[in-house]
């Protein structure tokens, strides 16, 4: 018996075994019609099919979820004819893809390893099937790499065995895998490249799943940014009912996509509506996704302590040896709830160092790598959400601009190292008003000044007519009959101006006050003409740089460049930054000290925002 370590296509072209794929099922099973495989081979009268088309009834029952009828269907060929290695070895592959996509991965090691001993590693539709298998198992037990080398050679080996719906495949594993190592424009690149091929040979429904696939991924790693809820669910109303895999898979991206953007009650009836696709019997991989979705929607509605079951519950389901893959999703999991790519101790830093080492899965050697150089991923270029939980720990300015300008607002509690509550968020630099309620966030106009200084006034205490009337227009002489229908209208006016938070807003025989554990953040400016100070940001601020007068020299020369541009027409801070060659970083601190000067305003909110010269 050859070992599954010793084993290796030579790339020497012997006789390609055509009688397989030459057999009328074989296009149906890759085109996925599996019903259709069926319904002609063992849920017909007669139950009956050729040997040679052992393979494709075996696959066409493992897709379907009936991998024990797979067993058996090919214990029958194997005691009544068992002389083609050809049909053995793809028997092999396909019984290991359904153990491997139900968390089996004991069972699909040994589906592997036979599939090796069987094989001619002459014939290059033997080598397809076998790499095919071995990478599909490696990716499936989050060996990043060792997956990309396999499909690699399944695809060289497919192209030499002329199997077209083969190279398919690899082309979807090789992507597949390569976004899992962290290579995430290249993966979706192949991903395509795989769509591409399914189209030429007439497979429209295979073109869709890689490209189904790439559309999670760009969600996933913060691709899409701001449209990524939007584009999830069209992209959910077009999944077939029975395709209950992708369905199910979409729906757990949907729900996290939606915790980032602040829909909390999207998020969680994505959740649900996941939750109640019937799963096959022993996926327990499925199982374990699950409940990694259903973790980060209560992190971001509720937070740590009602996310820590759900993960606990996920690692506990496990296997310690072959589950290092969903051991990162679940690691990853943490480190959204927590809002920290740093590990909580220096234990568990360890662990995922030698998680990120075993592995090479891109985001583990991400969170190994904040204290290590484990990795020379940049994840400002490939992990948007892994730069924005780095921006977080080290730079929350830069992690602000990236909330703001994607809407990503369920990370506003994040960026304050603060569990989800009930807080309205003051951003004065972009005159908005951000209500957060429990995972609900809405970003609103920022209201004028007068009820900006009244909010803060009533934010922590109670306070009565003739405070308010001192406090808010400085009039020290209250009134009743002159006076009272001004806080009313005023007050009314500040209901409406918080939307969904206007009911926060209390009236008692005492006077006005905010609901009991209501929090009042202001960011980046003060109150105009206000006499209360801002609530300082929570996070400590960094020491002033050293060569403060050079700093501020060059400073001065850019806001002077800044503002001929903006004089001409209105600009965004991305073309501000292209414009000047600076980061849209940079750009973005120096058009918020302008706007805070009063140089520049700035219009519009998102994607529409635009910074012109102040009137």
């Amino acid at each position: 018996m050859r070992s599954q370590r010793g084993w290796g296509y030579t790339g020497q072209m012997g006789r390609t075994p055509q009688r397989l794929l030459e057999s009328p099922l074989c296009e149906r099973i890759f085109a996925g019609r599996y019903t259709e495989v069926l319904k002609e081979t063992v849920d017909s009268p007669a139950g009956a099919y050729a040997p040679l088309d052992t393979p494709f009834v075996v696959g066409a029952l493992a897709f379907s979820g009936r991998q024990d009828e797979a067993v058996a269907a090919f214990r029958w060929w194997t005691k009544e004819h068992g002389d083609d290695d050809t049909v053995r070895v793809a028997s092999h592959f396909f019984l290991g893809v359904g153990e491997c996509r139900s968390g089996r991965y004991a069972a699909a090691i040994a589906h592997a390893r036979a599939a090796v001993a069987a094989s001619d590693r002459n014939e290059a539709l033997h080598a397809f099937f076998v790499h095919q298998a071995l990478g599909l198992l490696r990716h499936f037990t989050g060996r990043a790499d060792r997956a990309a080398r396999h499909a690699a050679k399944a695809r060289q080996a497919a192209l030499e065995a002329r199997f077209p719906y083969g190279r398919m495949l690899a082309l979807d594993l090789l992507g597949h895998a390569l976004v899992l190592e962290g290579q995430i424009h290249a993966g979706m690149s192949v991903l395509e490249q795989s769509a591409e091929l399914a189209s030429s040979l007439g497979l429209v429904a295979n073109a869709g799943a890689p490209r189904t696939a790439a559309a999670a991924y760009s969600a996933r790693y913060g691709v899409a940014g701001f449209d990524a809820p939007k584009a999830l669910t069209a992209l959910v109303a077009t999944v077939k009912p029975e395709d209950a895999y992708s369905r199910r898979m979409l729906l757990s991206e949907l729900a996290i996509q939606q915790a980032f953007a602040g829909d909390g009650a999207g998020a969680r009836e994505s959740v649900d509506e996941a939750s109640r696709i019937a799963l096959p019997d022993g996926d327990r991989r499925a199982k374990v996704r699950l409940l990694v979705a259903d973790a980060i929607v209560l992190g971001f509605s509720r937070g740590a302590t009602a996310a820590r079951d759900k993960t606990a519950l996920a690692r506990a389901m496990l296997d310690p040896e072959l589950d290092d893959g969903l051991d990162v999703e679940v690691t990853w999991a943490e480190a959204l709830v927590r809002g920290a790519l740093r590990a909580p101790d220096a234990a568990e830093h360890a662990r995922i160092a030698a998680l990120a080492r075993r592995t090479r899965v891109g985001r583990a050697r991400l969170m190994a790598a904040v204290d290590d150089e484990l990795t020379a991923l940049d994840p400002h270029e490939e992990d948007r959400v892994a730069a924005l939980l780095r921006a977080i720990e080290h730079d929350p300015d830069e992690a602000r601009h990236r909330i703001v300008s994607q809407g990503s607002w369920g990370w506003l509690p994040r960026l304050f190292g603060v569990e989800p509550g009930r807080r309205v968020y003051l951003l004065h630099a972009e005159s908005l008003l951000v209500v957060e309620d429990h995972g609900a966030v809405s970003a609103l106009e920022m209201p004028g000044a007068v009820l900006v200084r009244l909010l803060d006034a009533i934010a922590t205490r109670t306070m009565a007519k003739d405070e308010l009337v001192l406090q808010v227009w400085g009039i020290r002489a209250y009134r009743a009959e002159r006076h009272d229908s001004l806080v009313h209208t005023t007050v009314s006016r500040l209901r409406t101006a918080l939307g969904p938070a206007g009911s926060w807003i209390r009236v008692t025989d005492a006077g006005y006050a905010m609901s009991e554990g209501v929090a009042l953040m202001h960011l980046g400016g003060g109150l105009e003409g206000g006499e209360a100070p801002p609530v300082e940001d929570e996070r400590p601020r960094s020491a002033a740089p050293s060569g403060a007068e050079a700093r501020q020299k060059a400073a001065d020369a850019r806001r002077e460049q800044i503002a001929r541009l903006v004089a001409r027409e209105p600009l965004s801070t991305s073309e501000i930054a292209t414009r000047l060659g600076i980061s849209e970083m940079t750009a973005f601190r120096v058009l918020s000290a302008m706007v805070k000067d009063g140089v520049v305003e700035r219009t519009g909110q998102g994607k529409r925002t635009r910074y012109r010269v102040a009137p």
